[in-house]
């Protein structure tokens, strides 16, 4: 990716210190803007992990979930001047490779959401992953008539415009289907785009994804923004 302020990369992390590392080396080679969000992160000092790399690390003193790391990032993004952030997670299942997908789609404008659909066209993707994905995307098409491929895709790119323009109320994991939703009710548009996977196995694997709490905040968040849209569309009628 050319060196260009207006394009960032943005890492939030939580205690996935043993994949850091090397996700961050091979980011550094294809854009030099990187951001990584350490949200409260208790398994290893991250400003001292990444000291020579010259990348920047905000830091949360606790735990506040991805959608406030997205927030955080965002915002001091759009303080260096930047326009465009590109999300990762720090867990190892996606390939900085594909960042130049996203480079290359961004350099045609418009001002999209721009979202990695996860290749799971393979027998060692979780079965929870398939049926949440599944699940989320349904619920997504009956809250705005996009069928979309991955809407829980961690792998994408803001506008950081986006951020700005749009208030949502989740903090965690929810936040990245919430801002999907807001966007295309907002009128943006939303460009998916194939990328890679790969999840680890076994002790490999750090998933702070926890299944009862978090699925109750998602479904949650589905049953207000399901009620939302019906409530704006009797507005609109006039009933």
């Amino acid at each position: 990716m050319p060196e260009n302020v207006k394009n960032w990369i943005a890492i939030p992390v939580f205690n996935h210190s043993s994949k850091l590392k090397a996700l961050t080396a091979e980011s550094l080679a294809l854009c030099p803007n990187i951001v990584v969000i350490d949200d409260g992160s208790t398994d290893q000092d991250i400003r001292k992990l990444l000291s020579e790399t010259g990348i920047k690390v905000l830091s949360h003193q606790k735990n506040m979930g991805k959608g406030e790391a997205i927030r955080s990032a965002a915002k001091f993004i759009c303080e260096k001047g930047g326009e465009n952030m590109i999300t990762l997670d720090a867990d190892g299942q996606h390939s900085p490779a594909d960042i130049m997908k996203f480079a290359d789609a961004i350099s045609r404008g418009g001002g999209r959401l721009i979202l990695g659909t996860r290749d799971f066209n393979s027998g060692k993707i979780p079965l929870a992953s398939r049926a949440g994905r599944k699940i989320s995307n349904f619920l997504v098409w009956l809250e705005t008539g996009w069928k979309l491929k991955d809407t829980q895709s961690g792998f994408r790119s803001y506008p950081v415009e986006i951020l700005k323009n749009i208030d949502c109320s989740s903090s965690r994991f929810a936040f990245e289907t919430e801002i999907i939703v807001k966007a295309l009710w907002k009128g943006y548009e939303v460009e998916e785009l194939d990328i890679s996977v790969s999840y680890p196995v076994g002790k490999e694997r750090i998933s702070h994804f926890r299944f009862l709490k978090d699925n109750l905040r998602i479904l949650f968040l589905h049953t207000k923004l399901l009620s939302g849209k019906i409530f704006k569309g009797s507005v609109d009628s006039g009933k």
